[in-house]
């Protein structure tokens, strides 16, 4: 499997004895070789998601969080055909469809609010 930089150029980085036990210990806890290891600390640093990050989630909490967000995009689709249909129609028609919006945000709200806890 290749990663974002295998396109990239190579670089040698001479390191003491010290800080390359540490890293390859740090490789070898995580399960990576230590090139790895050096790469998320560039994304630690460049403040990127890392491959690392999305590791520690388990597939079913990153299989959940995208069903989350899809039920958020489709929320957003209907609040911005609800606001169509209102500069259209004035509000009244759409009112009801509007509270119903509201309802399924809360829900989603408490649901993510859970899941955030379960986490821990």
């Amino acid at each position: 499997m290749r990663d974002k930089f295998s396109t990239y150029s190579r670089t040698t980085v001479r390191l003491d004895k010290d800080l390359d036990r540490f890293v390859e210990e740090v490789a070898r806890v995580v399960g990576v070789q230590k090139a790895v290891v050096f790469r998320e600390a560039l994304y630690v640093l460049a403040e990127e998601e890392s491959v690392l990050t999305q590791k520690r989630l388990a597939p079913d909490t990153l299989r959940r969080l995208d069903e989350m967000n899809d039920q958020l995009r489709r929320i957003g689709v209907n609040l911005n055909l609800l606001a169509r249909r209102a500069n259209i129609d004035g509000v009244a028609p759409v009112s009801e469809a509007v509270e119903s919006i509201g309802s399924e945000v809360s829900s989603l709200r408490k649901e993510v609010k859970d899941f955030v806890h379960n986490q821990d």
